[in-house]
């Protein structure tokens, strides 16, 4: 019975019947900026989204203007599935992925990107202890800066952020 359950499988595979093939969604890109490439793929989508909402729930400010991502360290992007909301002071929208730079230089602290479905983008800073996640997955390296961004640099609300679409602008509330 085993050998015709076995022949009749092989048969409907030949016989070019659809296939459906499991993906696995989720997961991460990492990339080395200095390299310029993708240089990682991290696999724990479960922790990784869990991740992601401590990311956005720790929002504490904007990261300033568009020179945003770092000269030299990585990058972790994740796609949220489902995107989440957000609605802070700093930023509003769906957000559909999440992009964390953390960089060796002390005038560096670590930063979120995020994308929205509206099609905007803004760049925050996070307090976030992010040296688990980090140790976790294999990417810490002591020289990252993940300390918090001094007052003076999370006070810098007055800066303007351009959306993704680069048509309108939001400006940020002073404290």
């Amino acid at each position: 019975m085993k050998k015709i359950a076995c022949l009749l499988a092989l048969t409907m595979l030949c016989a070019g019947l659809p296939v459906k093939t499991v993906k696995a969604d989720g997961g991460a890109e990492v990339f080395d900026i200095r390299e310029g490439g993708v240089v990682q793929m991290l696999v724990d989508s479960a922790a990784l989204q869990e991740e992601a909402a401590l990311w956005l729930s720790a929002i504490s400010g904007p990261a300033g203007g568009l020179g945003f991502e770092p000269k030299e360290g990585i990058g972790v992007k994740i796609v949220l599935a489902p995107p989440r909301q957000v609605n802070t002071r700093w930023i509003q929208g769906t957000v559909t992925e999440a992009v964390l730079f953390v960089s060796p230089s002390p005038a560096y602290p670590p930063t979120v990107l995020l994308l929205t479905k509206e099609n905007r983008m803004a760049a925050v800073h996070v307090k976030h202890n992010l040296k688990p996640f980090l140790v976790k997955h294999g990417l810490y390296k002591p020289e990252y800066n993940l300390t918090a961004p001094p007052p003076a640099a999370a006070a810098a609300w007055y800066r303007t952020i351009l959306y993704h679409s680069g048509k309108d602008t939001i400006s940020f509330p002073s404290p």
